[in-house]
């Protein structure tokens, strides 16, 4: 994690490794950035994990149109990520104008985890995207690590969940001795469908983040603590 103190604007980062989990956090990241006057950076990874299935000899891909299986190449993954860099970048712009707030666009080949944490920030938000599907989303989940220290996010949280229309419910693990950091945050959001999961940690707290937002099925948001 860097160090910028000195700069005045915050910025929410929005990673992910296709538009399709991108779309579904755009529109609340630029929420967020208006709320804490600062800037959205969106990041398309291309995660060295996916690129690696070009290299399997029975990889195939379904093509819609056609109904027919195709073999995935490097050269077919690259086109295909080039052309989601191209909306993602497009459809942050839009929603950067209609929320007035700054932007930018990078587009990088790596780890998503790695990469996402070299850029941010203390004071800065990470933003996890996740296809939104057919699922009836719940409320907004917010997972309290770190009590009286989260006071400030809480009631971020209550406002994003306001500007969303929708509900929050707080899981305070101080509270929860069933939902320990590990496993049990898994498996209570296992059972739930909510329909975005902000996360209070401290250092202290070595969470995967990815686990998170497989198990949840939905963006996942954590604020870089200073």
């Amino acid at each position: 994690m860097t160090d910028r103190n000195n700069q005045l604007k915050r910025r929410v980062i929005i990673g992910a490794t296709c538009f399709a989990d991108a779309d579904a956090a755009i529109a609340m990241a630029a929420s967020l950035a208006k709320m804490v006057e600062g800037e959205i950076l969106g990041l398309l990874v291309e995660d060295d994990s996916i690129l690696s299935y070009a290299d399997l000899p029975f990889a195939k891909t379904l093509t819609f149109q056609q109904g027919t299986l195709q073999p995935v190449t490097r050269k077919t993954m690259d086109s295909a990520f080039l052309r989601d860099a191209r909306v993602f970048e497009r459809r942050l712009a839009n929603a950067a104008s209609q929320t007035a707030v700054n932007w930018s666009f990078e587009h990088k080949r790596g780890q998503m985890m790695p990469l996402l944490q070299s850029a941010a920030s203390a004071g800065d938000f990470i933003f996890l995207g996740y296809q939104q599907t057919g699922i009836v989303r719940g409320e907004i989940i917010f997972i309290d690590f770190v009590g009286d220290d989260a006071s400030d996010l809480l009631d971020l949280s209550k406002a994003i969940a306001s500007e969303m229309g929708l509900g929050l419910h707080t899981v305070s693990l101080s509270n929860h001795e069933k939902l320990n950091p590990k496993t049990g945050v898994l498996d209570y959001l296992r059972k739930i469908s909510p329909a975005a999961v902000i996360v209070a940690s401290d250092n202290q707290h070595n969470l995967d983040l990815l686990d998170i937002l497989e198990t949840a099925r939905c963006p996942v948001l954590l604020y870089m603590q200073k």
